[in-house]
């Protein structure tokens, strides 16, 4: 129960009260008249009591009736409220957040966000659907879980045990956070209804504009892009602590040594999102079992905001540990010994492929650059032709198809046959593509450093004097791009797999630097490995596994990192995907050949740790025109009683005038 205004009830019965007590202890003036007979004697003296000051005040119905009366319109002066499960009818969107943030476990009793939001959304049905003598038609619910994408896990319902239920069913994801689209979904919902329910009036056009309430930790990457409409009202519900603190990895790498193929150093970039600093230990696992550990803790600066004010940085460090041996693949992880409110960043992992002889085709007209350093590359054969060689090889076929790249520099040969091909100059013929203009000077505006071509090949300084620039289609990747075009594309059709650098290198500064000779080492590592698993890549969560499996496997199952398993059914084992993948973590693709022998493909899921990193819960969502402040877990639906106290009170001012009209 609650008083909205309780003064103004205290001030109202000190003001009629006393008066209306003050009214029995007054003297009546009553007219002196002779009468014939004494039989009103006892009556006279009745009189006298009554009309007598400061005598005891005598129990009387019409008082007590007339106090009940006044004690019920102070009641309802004083607006009491009260949880009587009251329905406020209209339509209520549920966001629930399941994003890789809200696994931190800083919930008290160390619960996760995730289960705090559903909690309290479980809650805020039973409210809104608690069926009490005064609820009216019950409203509507639709729940929405959105992190990468949105997903509606409950249309809209009059039904609390159906939305209870799709919450509970809500599992957790390690992707990351966007809003958006939950939003533009619920929008199409509200304005066509339900076309899959039965009821007509699910089905029916709705011009209701619905209150979305979200519950989020508020770490969204999208929040800029998202713009309420006329009308419309959000409410942010903010789960966990604002002070909540996180280092993580964001990034891990690996490379044989060149003279030394069974020789491999493991690279990692540490990252601290919490304002005080913070020393952690970092350790490299090979298959589970530890290889290498820091010397001494890695210290990590504390995060702050950039020079506008505006975006978080983290405090970040590199790190590197010492050659190891390992001569098989395996999978590699770097993981920091540190108890904080986000485990699932805490580590990251690659796949690494064994040692693999490759064979190379050079097609060159006689340049230096590229022949000198694939021979210095340990490669298992470098083969040297010209354009008419190449021609030769192309018309035979299956030969091009041999070599596990072809490497073009700056020769033309036409639109691309069957293979593999890693081209430097003038780009071929190709589909997309679309050259234009003449070529020109050119530097660094993009680079996707996490790609598996730039892994430790990093171009922010590279400067290019001709470049042949491109405007590719949506069907090509761009990798790095400048001012003037892209730098590095990649191409994928059908059995033709190609790496494209739109200049030649001889026209740049990038000889001088070691990022050249590690992406043409990269190149070849994943130009080999197309078609298949590309090995030193990892997946992201709501990614999708992809491998070529031999023509013979059978009973094809995907492992989760909890050892849960899913049947894969697959009509063609060379072109299998599997997906999306929620979970971070290694996952394994497993079959069986006709001889009844077993294999695996192993696929490794790193969260996007800068993106979901920061783990202190925002008070405030900045959407791009307006900030919503956020509130607490919501209150019960709390019913106004003054109408129903007014009512009594003129129920019983009715029945005192009805005994004070038969006593006269």
């Amino acid at each position: 129960m609650t008083w909205l205004t309780p003064m103004a009830g205290l001030i109202l019965a000190a003001g009629v009260v006393p008066p209306l007590l003050a009214l029995y202890f007054l003297r009546l003036k009553r007219a002196k008249r002779a009468i014939p007979s004494t039989m009103h004697g006892e009556q006279s003296i009745e009189d006298l009591r009554a009309n007598a000051p400061f005598q005891r005040l005598r129990l009387s119905v019409l008082l007590i009736l007339q106090l009940l009366a006044t004690l019920l319109m102070v009641l309802a002066v004083m607006q009491p409220q009260a949880d009587l499960g009251e329905q406020q009818g209209g339509r209520t969107v549920l966001l629930i957040d399941r994003s890789a943030s809200m696994n931190a476990n800083d919930i008290e009793g160390g619960a996760t966000r995730l289960d705090e939001a559903k909690r309290q959304a479980i809650a805020r049905v039973e409210s809104l659907f608690a069926g009490g003598i005064f609820s009216p038609a019950p409203g509507q619910v639709m729940v929405v879980s959105f992190a990468s994408g949105a997903e509606v896990v409950a249309p809209w319902t009059s039904a609390p045990a159906e939305a209870i239920a799709a919450i509970s069913a809500i599992a957790p994801t390690d992707e990351t956070t966007r809003m958006r689209d939950a939003i533009e979904l619920a929008r199409a919902f509200a304005q066509s209804g339900d076309a899959t329910s039965a009821r007509r009036d699910d089905r029916a056009m709705s011009q209701d504009v619905p209150t979305i309430e979200v519950y989020s930790d508020g770490r969204l990457g999208d929040s800029a892009e998202i713009v309420l409409q006329p009308g419309e009202a959000l409410v942010y519900r903010a789960i966990g602590s604002a002070d909540a603190t996180n280092a993580g990895v964001v990034s891990i790498g690996a490379e044989r040594s060149p003279d030394r193929p069974d020789q491999i150093q493991v690279y990692a970039r540490l990252a601290n999102w919490s304002p005080q600093p913070v020393s952690v230990d970092a350790q490299v696992l090979v298959d589970g079992l530890v290889r290498g550990v820091t010397p001494e803790p890695v210290r990590l600066n504390a995060a702050a905001l950039d020079v506008s004010g505006e975006v978080w940085l983290p405090g970040e460090v590199q790190i590197a540990f010492p050659l190891m041996t390992l001569r098989s693949g395996g999978t590699v992880e770097v993981a920091i010994v540190q108890s904080d409110a986000l485990a699932v960043d805490n580590a990251a992992r690659l796949v690494t492929p064994p040692p693999k002889s490759l064979r190379i085709l050079l097609v060159t007209s006689g340049g230096v650059l590229l022949k000198s350093l694939l021979e210095g590359l340990p490669l298992g054969e470098l083969d040297v032709v010209d354009a008419a060689g190449f021609a030769a090889l192309a018309s035979t076929t299956g030969e091009l198809e041999s070599y596990d790249a072809v490497v073009i520099d700056s020769v033309e040969v036409g639109a691309l046959p069957r293979g593999r091909f890693l081209v430097f100059g003038q780009p071929p013929p190709m589909e997309g593509l679309n050259p234009y203009g003449e070529p020109t000077h050119a530097s660094l505006r993009f680079g996707a450093d996490d790609h598996a071509l730039l892994r430790m090949a990093r171009l922010d300084d590279l400067i290019v004097a001709k470049l042949y620039s491109t405007a590719p289609t949506s069907q090509l990747e761009i990798v790095a791009e400048s001012d003037h075009g892209p730098l590095v594309i990649t191409a994928s059709k059908g059995t033709t797999q190609a790496v494209l650098v739109p200049f030649d290198p001889l026209d740049s500064n990038w000889p001088f630097q070691r990022s050249f000779v590690n992406f043409v080492a990269n190149a070849l590592d994943w130009l080999s490995a197309s078609g298949e698993m590309a090995a030193t890549e990892a997946l992201r969560p709501g990614g999708v596994a992809a491998a070529r499996l031999p023509p013979d496997a059978q009973g094809i199952v995907m492992r989760s990192p909890e050892a849960v398993q899913f049947p894969i059914a697959a009509q063609d084992p060379a072109r299998i995907t599997w997906g999306p993948i929620r979970r971070a973590g290694v996952w394994r693709m497993r079959w069986q050949d006709n001889d009844g022998g077993a294999d695996e493909r192993t696929f490794a899921v790193n969260v996007d740790a800068r993106a979901e990193g920061r783990v202190a819960a925002a008070e405030e969502l900045a959407l791009r025109q307006e900030r919503v402040r956020g509130l607490g877990e919501p209150d019960a639906v709390r019913s106004s009683l003054w109408p129903w106290l007014l009512t009594a009170a003129l129920l019983i001012l009715l029945v005192e005038w009805l005994i004070y009209f038969r006593r006269i």
